[in-house]
């Protein structure tokens, strides 16, 4: 995965998971490096990126949990 995608993806899931009293902080973050990677990528829209880490942010959560376990045989 790159790096500024990984980046974002996690101050994303900061700003989601963030306890309200810390919650404005984290959106700003991620807005910041959001406009970062916008003005150092011509031709990408903003809409375009907000719904590749939406979806790259769905998957990195599938990926961090656990895989179930089967149940033990009888």
């Amino acid at each position: 995965m790159h790096p500024d995608l990984e980046a974002l993806i996690q101050a994303y899931d900061a700003a989601l998971e963030a306890p309200p009293q810390e919650a404005d902080r984290h959106r700003d973050e991620f807005e910041r490096q959001l406009q970062d990677v916008l003005s150092r990528t011509p031709g990408l829209s903003e809409d375009s990126l907000r719904n590749v880490i939406r979806l790259a942010h769905r998957r990195w959560l599938a990926s961090q949990q656990k895989p179930p376990t089967l149940p033990p045989k009888a």
